[in-house]
């Protein structure tokens, strides 16, 4: 799933806002600007892929982007 920075406001239901802060060490995500899961850009990713990891999606926001891919099916 892709992460935007660019999207509408307020977002529509095709994206998942994602917690941020200027200092990226003040937010699990590690994102340092406002940002959006993008609900149906999808694409598959093998570890070899992954370069790096900065941060981690917070429980709740992963289980609404869940909730949301599962109405989308």
């Amino acid at each position: 799933m892709a992460v935007t920075t660019t999207y509408p406001d307020p977002a529509s239901a095709r994206y998942v806002e994602l917690t941020w802060n200027s200092d990226r060490r003040r937010t699990s995500t590690g994102l340092a600007r406002r940002s959006a899961a993008v609900i149906d850009w999808l694409d598959t990713a093998y570890a070899d892929d992954i370069d790096g990891v900065i941060g981690t999606v917070p429980p709740r926001l992963m289980a609404e982007i869940r909730r949301r891919l599962a109405i989308g099916r």
